[in-house]
């Protein structure tokens, strides 16, 4: 559901995210510069992400079970999701 949610809110940048399994999908329109990576630690965190990502997002970022590479929090907390 969260992946599902990142497919609709991206519309400008790209977005990949790693999940706990290695997984990797892309968000967002092709060729838009390097995109901004998040990585789940856990599938506990996608789960919780889905359920509420207002809540959790913040929560996952600090407490370690998300993190992001190829760019900054603020980056991610920046991205154009309309």
């Amino acid at each position: 559901m969260f992946r599902w949610y990142l497919g609709k809110a991206i519309r400008r940048g790209r977005l990949v995210l790693i999940e706990s399994n290695g997984r990797a999908t892309e968000f967002g329109p092709k060729g838009d510069g390097p995109p901004l990576t998040i990585r789940l630690r856990d599938a506990r965190t996608l789960m919780q992400l889905s359920l509420n990502p207002e809540l959790t997002f913040g929560e996952a970022y600090m407490e370690g079970a998300m993190t992001v590479e190829n760019g900054t929090i603020r980056d991610v907390m920046g991205a154009d999701l309309r």
